[in-house]
């Protein structure tokens, strides 16, 4: 897994741009991938933005080389929304199950996170 980064232009430069140009600058269009976990990092207040869509298999969270962590929550924390089906997030061993539509947040320092299908 890699994490793609997105840099924004300069505050001097939103004045000029029209539809097209704010499109390039900032809409992530591949959220999401069947088996896999798609993160998309921006220097704006250094987000991470993503999708993981377990259909098979499993997926966890974890360090990223460019996040210079161990786990994925060593130094963020996280708002989890399930637009899919029923799901279940493991957090640390701790089961939570997520219907359509719910969420769930991932305090700093979580150290195993798993999203698997119900």
């Amino acid at each position: 897994m890699r994490l793609n980064y997105i840099f924004a232009p300069g505050r001097s430069e939103y004045r000029t741009f029209n539809t097209t140009r704010l499109r390039e600058a900032f809409l992530v269009e591949e959220v999401f991938r069947p088996d896999a976990m798609v993160l998309q990092a921006t220097d704006l207040d250094r987000a991470i933005i993503g999708g993981i869509q377990p259909v098979d298999t499993p997926i966890e969270l974890v360090g990223l080389e460019e996040l210079r962590t161990d786990y994925f929550f060593d130094r963020r924390e996280a708002g989890i929304i399930n637009i899919g089906g029923p799901g279940t997030i493991i957090v640390d061993g701790t089961s939570y199950p997520l219907a359509k539509r719910d969420c769930l947040y991932v305090g700093r320092g979580a150290q195993q996170v798993m999203k698997k299908v119900r």
